[in-house]
């Protein structure tokens, strides 16, 4: 059965994995334990508040790999904090895609993270 990510991405509904299900576990992985602490050293910058809602993080298996959706706000600042997170500090073999949904959001997809 497919669902429908934040009205722009169709996925198996099997193969989602909501971010907040899974944080015990990558929180001990490295590269996880260093994306999560920018993110929420950031968590203004990138969503607009100091609350970031986990429930709109999911990762996804796509085949052999798996990539991290999430939803932050549309502007350059944070869609580069994401981007240098990912290819500079943490996921080092991912690549980050952006999808706008609006003028205040946009959806970053993040290509072949660690599994979870």
């Amino acid at each position: 059965m497919m669902i429908k990510l934040f009205d722009q991405i169709y996925i198996n509904i099997n193969d989602v994995i909501p971010l907040h299900l899974a944080i015990p576990v990558l929180s001990v992985n490295d590269e996880w334990h260093c994306f999560f602490k920018y993110i929420f050293e950031y968590a203004e910058e990138l969503f607009g508040n100091t609350y970031i809602d986990l429930s709109e993080m999911f990762i996804v298996k796509v085949n052999d790999r798996y990539d991290l959706i999430l939803k932050i706000k549309n502007d350059l600042r944070s869609k580069m904090s994401i981007h240098y997170a990912v290819e500079n500090l943490c996921f080092s073999f991912s690549r980050v895609e952006f999808i706008d949904v609006n003028e205040r959001e946009t959806i970053a997809r993040i290509y072949n993270v660690p599994k979870p």
